[in-house]
């Protein structure tokens, strides 16, 4: 959840092995590396935490994001569905290969 979106769910496990949200990666990223098994990631959240009260339309995390492009910010994800089971709110990831 980011300013009050739900922006990833799925298994606790299959999410951690397997973040498809920026966001989610990002977190994961902030956990000492022994955490996640010496796996260290390179997501890095740079810029101010938008106000909760004057958002843009578009994707919570758009004006932090390194993976963002121009829809992102006109245009409020929906949770699509990225592995069994595990939902993301981030075309864009869906779109890399994984």
């Amino acid at each position: 959840m980011y300013l009050g979106r739900v922006i990833e769910t799925g298994p606790v496990a299959e999410v951690l092995r397997h973040p498809a949200h920026p966001y989610t990666q990002a977190l994961i990223d902030a956990a000492p590396v022994a955490a996640h098994g010496g796996h260290h990631r390179t997501i890095r959240l740079t810029g101010e935490i938008p106000s909760p009260f004057d958002r843009n339309p578009g994707c919570v995390l758009a004006s932090r994001c390194p993976l963002a492009e121009a829809s992102c910010t006109t245009r409020q994800p929906s949770l699509v569905e990225f592995r069994p089971d595990h939902l993301a709110a981030c075309p864009v990831t869906h779109r890399q290969p994984r």
